[in-house]
């Protein structure tokens, strides 16, 4: 246990020592401004408008914001293998708290990066005049949100935020994991694109999946148990664990697989 404080320690210090991190919050708040603006020019647009449909988007920008969103760690465990220091790293832990040490980080990481950048989006929106929400808004989602119905829009903004972090830390975990199988770097940031698409769209379109288990119906702001908005994000969070879950024990096993093969 020493060994893995020890390792998530240094791990984590050296995401958030590291420029990149801050770099892929500036790079995110630009790309989600750029897709927002022209929405926000529109007369009574409020913030909760504004977000819930950012939130709900899958254009290039929306797309490009995923793959940006995955950056700040998600890449380390490949530059570790090139560079041959992977060895070090275990020896001073053990394979299993090194694995968990990268999973974690990859998590907080792109959970931070997310929600750093939707808040400071959040302030811009303030600065610009806009209303948190307004009698429109309300009147077009209060039978599809209990949370606006009763007035919450402060927990409905807070929790659309949320599940938007919980979507790019499914990708970053998935990307982590293929990154101990492929080596193309271009690749593992370009999956989250690969697997929205691909994956994604064939189980929706192609295969009868529960609701659960739909990516087009899991990350979408609170639509998975509507109009119960609390419901709602506390299965998207499960659904969130489990998939670190099973993706991070896939990792797992890959890295000590490849340690004992001596091959990476």
């Amino acid at each position: 246990m020493k060994n893995f404080r020890r390792t998530l320690f240094v791990d984590l210090k050296k995401a958030f020592m590291s420029p990149a991190i801050y770099i892929v919050i500036l790079l995110r708040t630009a790309i989600h401004m750029t897709d927002i603006l022209p929405l926000c020019t529109e007369e009574g647009v409020s913030i909760c408008d504004a977000i819930y449909r950012k939130a709900g988007g899958a254009g290039a920008l929306c797309l490009l914001g995923f793959c940006v969103s995955i950056l700040p760690f998600t890449l380390q465990y490949l530059k570790e293998t090139d560079n041959n220091c992977i060895y070090n790293y275990i020896n001073r832990s053990d394979i299993f708290a090194y694995s968990v040490s990268k999973i974690i980080s990859v998590c907080v990481t792109t959970f931070i990066a997310v929600a750093a950048s939707n808040i400071i989006c959040l302030f811009i929106f303030l600065l610009m005049g806009m209303s948190v929400s307004n009698e429109f808004f309300r009147l077009n989602y209060q039978d599809a949100h209990d949370l606006i119905k009763n007035g919450n829009y402060i927990i409905f903004i807070v929790f659309i935020i949320l599940i938007e972090a919980f979507r790019s830390v499914f990708f970053s975990i998935v990307s982590l994991c293929m990154s101990a199988f492929i080596k193309n770097k271009f690749l593992i940031v370009s999956l989250p694109v690969i697997f929205y698409f691909g994956v994604g769209s064939f189980l929706f379109f192609y295969v009868r999946v529960p609701d659960w288990l739909n990516l087009s119906v899991i990350y979408q702001p609170m639509t998975i148990n509507a109009p119960n908005d609390i419901n709602s994000f506390l299965l998207t969070l499960i659904v969130t664990l489990f998939m670190i879950a099973v993706f991070g024990a896939v990792f797992i096993a890959r890295v000590r697989r490849c340690v004992g093969n001596g091959k990476f």
